[in-house]
């Protein structure tokens, strides 16, 4: 009787016991794109911080290049993990990764002369950058698709990421290698693998 009661009541489908609805919330396809699209901007900003102060002129167009091209390449990742249960945990690894390699950036001295920011700004950055929007991702509640559906949408965004991947690299891959190529240490700013590169030694340190 009283699992029949919890059967047919708001209760079965409440947050609290899923995160997935058949007929409302987000579409998986819509909260992986967010997801990309917040781990490449909010996500790299003491990356932004440094080419900010590193570069002028042109340099905007090169960040927008360099945006789009990380937010392209977070989408696809995203894209071949997006499978119901998978799909939050996913981003919610990416978040910690990002948090993780924002806070270890910002510790430092950083390219571009910046100094190391104080200990409490880190600690709300990274609160912010990471307890934010972690709350969001699992409180949104994500329709619950066929597996036909949920494959023709990730492959549509698998092809459309690396569409852009491919026009980034076109159109300013000689300048942004150049870039790199004069600033190394921006290629080991670049989150969520900021945080790996440090911790396996690839990137000691961000050089100038």
């Amino acid at each position: 009787m009283g699992l029949k009661l919890f059967r047919t009541t708001e209760y079965s489908s409440s947050s609290l016991f899923t995160h997935t609805r058949p007929q409302a919330g987000l579409w998986p396809a819509t909260l992986l794109v967010i997801s990309g699209l917040w781990l490449a901007g909010p996500g790299n900003v003491a990356l932004w911080r440094a080419v900010a102060i590193g570069t002028s002129g042109t340099g905007v167009l090169l960040a927008v290049a360099l945006g789009a091209g990380i937010a392209a390449f977070v989408c696809a990742l995203l894209s071949l993990v997006a499978w119901r249960g998978l799909l939050k945990p996913a981003v919610s690894v990416l978040l910690m990764l990002s948090a993780a390699g924002t806070y270890m950036l910002l510790s430092e001295a950083p390219p571009a002369g910046l100094e190391p920011w104080a200990g409490w700004k880190r600690v709300l950055l990274v609160l912010a950058l990471f307890i934010v929007p972690m709350l969001w991702v699992w409180r949104a509640p994500v329709r619950l698709i066929s597996p036909r559906r949920q494959f023709t949408g990730n492959a549509i965004i698998l092809a459309v990421s690396l569409a852009v991947l491919a026009a980034v690299l076109w159109i300013a891959g000689q300048n942004l290698q150049a870039l790199v190529s004069y600033k190394p240490g921006w290629a080991c700013m670049i989150n969520p693998a900021a945080a790996v590169l440090k911790l396996t030694g690839q990137c000691a340190a961000a050089q100038p």
